[in-house]
């Protein structure tokens, strides 16, 4: 993505949008503002004005459109590759498909971006896609355990598990499904809050967001929850 920067197109195109977006007048050329995007000095909100005034380019039906889209994505890239590296772990057998996921949620973020009412532009977008992604994720592991609850292929207790599956099972998707079973009649709706926070390793707040409950009740369900697994722990 980088080379494709420096062909003519995006070349003019950024000419433009710099003409339009005031916060983009002190860059030369798409190189150095990416640069800039990258650096790790304490001008937070002049990348921050920089992202926005991208993202407004991206969204317009301006002919510049595509480079400003190819730039913002340029400047989310570390953002996008932590994410990548959190989340590979749940995409052992098809990488492609998860980097795919990524990118396309992170477009979709930036073309849909409230600038209006959102301040921080790039943790917005980038939490957006990773909270989503592992949305979708938590879906697939609730359907992937209704069907070994509905096919009876559970393994037999392992007495090197405390809920009994096998830790060597091989498969984290199919690991977590059962997790989820033998947590299910514990701590009921509340293993999705423990799984998010023990497997996916989310904070508790992000966890709670990510299954549409307020971060505050989160808190006090996932601790209730785990209260409530010590118990039959210790009993």
């Amino acid at each position: 993505m980088v080379r494709d920067l420096n062909r003519f197109k995006h070349q003019q195109g950024f000419r433009e949008i710099r003409a339009r977006q005031d916060a983009l007048t002190r860059f030369s050329d798409p190189a150095t503002l990416l640069a800039f995007q990258s650096g790790a000095g304490e001008e937070f909100l002049a990348r921050n004005e920089v992202l926005r005034a991208l993202c407004h380019e991206a969204k317009s039906e301006a002919s510049s459109g595509d480079t400003s889209l190819l730039m913002a994505l340029l400047a989310l890239w570390p953002g996008m590759d932590a994410i990548y590296g959190r989340l590979l772990r749940h995409f052992k057998t098809d990488p492609d498909e998860l980097a795919a996921e990524i990118a396309a949620r992170v477009v979709d973020g930036i073309r849909t971006i409230d600038l209006d009412k959102v301040t921080k532009i790039a943790a917005t977008i980038l939490m957006n896609a990773e909270r989503d992604i592992r949305r979708k994720l938590s879906g697939e592991w609730l359907a992937a355990g209704s069907r070994l609850d509905l096919t009876d292929d559970m393994p037999a207790p392992s007495h090197s598990s405390v809920f009994g599956f096998a830790p060597d099972m091989g498969d984290a998707d199919a690991d977590t499904a059962r997790l989820r079973l033998r947590l299910e009649p514990l701590v009921g709706q509340d293993a999705d809050l423990l799984l998010g926070v023990a497997v996916l390793g989310h904070t508790q707040q992000a966890a709670a967001i990510s299954l549409g409950v307020a971060p505050e009740a989160g808190r006090k369900r996932h601790q209730r929850a785990v209260q409530k697994l010590r118990k039959y722990l210790d009993g």
